[in-house]
């Protein structure tokens, strides 16, 4: 007979980690199910040396309280990365394969901004119109009211900016969506209201820890003795009376009262559900998107940068993406080598190609743009977050009209399946809305048995 829980949860990132404490300190029995053979989700931490390469959360914000004490809790080392965050102010464009300086945007041909944006760099833009014009002052804010759930164009144009001015706003390797007709502004505005909450009149901008992001996850589970295992990814859940019975590939079968989802929302498509099972919160749930994002690291042979006067760092609308130098943690002068963070559309194009191929685009098209870089560099890793079956893609995001519907939902239908994860989280984003929806999680379960 398979072995019964009261709640089983599926996915091993930090909301589902978290859930599972606060479940077990309330004596619930439980077992997480993770479909890799790591933790973490998309914390994901390549060695270097002394340092480290970082696939996915990169550093944490000033005001991350529940990421911080829960390091200082497992005796992780964080570091200021204050240093290192002020070098990506120090970076220059690529536009229609064309190197251009930062200090000559304002006055370049390409810049068809009104005056008082000219100067403005293009990574920039659009976090400097939501400060600006952003109606919400809170990110709870953004889910309670009754504000046009349109898309980043629609929200943009109505403030006049035509769209050529939209290209350069949302439309240069963006974080989320692949273009500002697919992202609903509302989530930006919803993340942008917690960004502006982060700001203080401290000089330390973040932290980062020194053994890196997953390791975060590995000791989550040996200090506070969690009950996992690895290599199960689930493939079907039906109900049956008052007990769902889980299966996976596998083959191993477990049965609980209660389930919790903390897998990204796009990859529930891969996983059968009955009919007494599937909610509307499942089959929304589904149709969400995982971010496009391809990223690769390589190392350099000789500073290029030295050789062509650009700064190491270039922000492009090209399939380089954003390539930034991975600095030391303990000497941030130090170089270590560097990271292509392709986002949006472009990635889009490359997760149609073999990862190699890919690998190859992004290499041919850095060296064609920047000759210095020939013979220069040297590809060491490799991350397609939309090739693995997982995660089909990076974080969660919301096309116009989703944003607001989804947290509805989330608050107005309840069952014994539960949702988890910062796509689910009310007040943070990042790896804090992950911690906070795996608190929420576990006291909405627990008010459920009381």
């Amino acid at each position: 007979m398979p072995e019964v829980f009261d709640t089983i949860i599926i996915g091993a990132g930090l909301s589902g980690l978290t859930t599972t404490k606060y479940l077990k300190d309330a004596n619930i029995s439980t077992l997480i199910l993770e479909a890799s053979d790591i933790p973490g989700g998309r914390l994901r931490s390549i060695e270097n040396k002394d340092n480290s390469f970082e696939f996915g959360g990169t550093y944490i914000g000033h005001h991350y309280h529940r990421f911080q004490n829960l390091a200082k809790e497992l005796n992780l080392t964080t570091i200021d990365v204050t240093p290192l965050i002020s070098f990506f102010k120090k970076q220059d464009l690529v536009i229609n394969k064309k190197l251009i300086h930062q200090d000559d945007w304002e006055n370049h041909k390409e810049n068809t901004l009104d005056k008082d944006l000219k100067s403005i760099l293009p990574w920039n833009l659009h976090r400097i119109i939501l400060e600006k014009y952003n109606p919400f002052d809170s990110p709870e804010a953004c889910l309670t009211s009754g504000t046009k759930d349109q898309s980043m164009k629609d929200w943009l144009q109505s403030l006049g900016f035509d769209d050529q001015q939209i290209k350069y706003i949302y439309g240069m390797n963006l974080s989320y969506g692949t273009d500002a007709d697919s992202i609903s502004s509302l989530q930006l505005m919803h993340r942008a209201s917690f960004s502006n909450r982060q700001k203080s009149e401290s000089k330390v901008i973040g932290f980062t820890l020194l053994e890196g992001m997953n390791e975060l996850a590995n000791r989550y589970i040996d200090h506070f003795n969690l009950n996992i295992l690895f290599n199960n990814r689930v493939n079907k859940i039906v109900k049956e009376k008052s007990l769902f019975s889980v299966s996976c590939e596998n083959g191993n079968e477990f049965r609980a009262e209660r389930i919790v989802l903390t897998c990204a929302p796009s990859t529930l498509k891969n996983i059968t559900f009955d009919d007494h099972s599937k909610d509307q919160r499942i089959q929304f749930a589904s149709e969400l998107q995982s971010q496009p994002m391809f990223q690769i690291h390589f190392k350099h042979k000789k500073n290029f940068w030295e050789q062509d006067g650009f700064s190491p760092a270039i922000f492009s609308n090209e399939y380089l993406g954003m390539c930034y130098p991975v600095r030391n943690k303990i000497d941030p002068e130090e170089i270590i080598g560097f990271t292509a963070w392709v986002m949006g559309q472009k990635a889009l194009d490359l997760i149609k190609l073999s990862q190699a191929d890919a690998c190859s685009v992004i290499i041919n098209n850095l060296q064609e743009i920047r000759p210095s870089m020939r013979n220069a560099i040297e590809l060491t890793h490799l991350n397609a977050w939309s090739h693995e079956k997982d995660f089909l893609g990076g974080w969660t995001y919301f096309k116009p009209n989703q944003f607001l519907k989804w947290h509805k939902l989330l608050q107005s239908e309840k069952s014994n399946i539960f949702f988890s994860g910062e796509h689910a989280s009310i007040s943070s984003r990042g790896i804090e809305g992950a911690i906070e929806s795996g608190e929420k999680t576990a006291n909405e379960l627990l008010n459920s048995i009381h």
